[in-house]
């Protein structure tokens, strides 16, 4: 029996698990947050996830990439509500499938139950090839003519005799198992074929293939990758370009004309006044020291965010969210276990988020201002680009067409 998790506070999709066909396929446990459906993970029986397109400020995107890291090792098979065609292909990375609500409830049940079904034939398959696997070398052959009566029997049973001899009619060639005939039928097939019969002759609707999009225009030269690129990959892309060079060898002025410096600052006596502006460089380097990285601070903010306390009305409405509203930007922090796991900025001005905003951003939280943009989609007057940082950290833009303004960013901390 396999274990059955839906991930939804949408009453539909509770309905229609509910129905008594669903309930003898596994056991179904209803989550309202994804820390309720982690813990209704069964680790020793099959997992199926089921969840819906958005739920509370995660999409179903984000809410499937959190549950994949975190059962990694584990018998998942994770499952969407939505609409396909909305949904681009290297977005469908970690589903099995997409399950279009558009459907209607008979058609919607449909399709799930034969979900539901896949494990158990794939169950009775493997049982009845074990029960009637045949010899495969010459030794076990000749044990099989010459053996017992018994064993005589079954083989005949299964094989089908095609002329006299009896040992040229066996096929002990590695195949297929011989198919049972006249099996009886088990109750879960006789309620499923009731349930059926009942949605008033309506067939199971397969699984919607995945539609492969043509390639976008905006997408630009980029390779498009899913998961953290190569140290050697990186070199490659930049190491030859001319900007690259040129911004080299400016870094590398810089740290000889450092280096002559301090080598002649050490060989001055111990009496000797400091130069004008050492101490503001001491107090940068001691500012440097005390920096560590911001996710390894559990309960600590960020220094970007406004000095103001957060929206306790919001945090109450959604939980583990926390809201700081500046006078032009919006700040939204989701905390997992004390950690900082997602940011949403939100341009509240009309004149888009500022490039230094979001590098300060990506420089305190992800550690890095490099991102490499992997997908980019267009809804509406808005283009979509998704994309990673080096570490491995997930970001989404939301630009305004036609100035290409930023008007949203979020980061998703793996």
């Amino acid at each position: 029996m396999v274990n059955i998790v839906l991930l939804t506070n949408q009453e539909r999709l509770i309905r229609l698990f509910s129905d008594s066909g669903m309930q003898n396929t596994g056991k179904i446990r209803v989550a309202s947050g994804i820390h309720e459906a982690l813990s209704a993970i069964s680790p020793m029986r099959q997992n199926l996830i089921f969840i819906q397109e958005r739920l509370g400020e995660m999409s179903g995107e984000l809410l499937a990439y959190r549950m994949d890291a975190e059962l990694k090792g584990k018998k998942v098979k994770i499952f969407l509500f939505g609409d396909p065609e909305a949904i681009p292909v290297s977005g469908r990375k970690p589903f099995n499938a997409v399950l279009d609500t558009a459907l209607s409830d008979k058609e919607l049940s449909a399709a799930i139950l034969e979900i539901l079904s896949a494990p158990a034939a794939g169950t009775r398959k493997k049982k009845f090839a074990a029960k009637n696997k045949l010899p495969q070398n010459a030794s076990e052959r000749k044990s099989v003519v010459s053996g017992s009566p018994d064993l005589a029997e079954t083989i005949e049973d299964v094989v089908e005799i095609q002329g006299a001899s009896s040992f040229r009619a066996v096929d002990f060639s590695p195949g297929e198992p011989s198919p049972a005939t006249d099996l009886p039928k088990t109750p879960f097939q006789v309620k499923l074929e009731s349930a059926l019969d009942d949605a008033n002759g309506a067939h199971v609707v397969p699984r919607r293939e995945m539609p492969l999009l043509p390639a976008d225009p905006f997408a630009g030269p980029l390779r498009v990758t899913w998961g953290k690129p190569s140290l050697l990959e990186l070199i490659r892309e930049r190491v030859f370009r001319p900007r690259f060079l040129i911004i080299l060898g400016a870094v590398f002025a810089c740290c000889m004309g450092l280096m002559i410096f301090l080598f002649f600052h050490q060989q001055k006596p111990a009496g000797t006044a400091a130069a004008p502006g050492s101490l503001s460089s001491k107090a940068g380097e001691e500012r440097s020291e005390s920096s560590r990285p911001f996710q390894n601070i559990p309960g600590a903010l960020p220094a970007f965010l406004p000095r103001q306390a957060a929206d306790s009305d919001y945090g109450k409405a959604n939980p583990g969210w926390e809201r700081y509203q500046g006078p032009l930007t919006e700040f939204r922090i989701f905390r997992e276990k004390g950690l900082i796991r997602a940011i949403q900025i939100i341009d509240r001005g009309g004149q888009g988020i500022s490039p230094g905003l979001l590098s300060s951003v990506l420089n305190e939280i992800a550690g890095s201002r490099q991102y490499v943009i992997e997908t980019t989609e267009q809804k509406g007057t808005y283009l979509i680009e998704k994309g990673s940082v080096i570490n491995g950290d997930r970001i989404i833009f939301y630009r305004k067409e036609p100035e290409r303004s930023v008007k949203a960013f979020v980061l998703d901390l793996k």
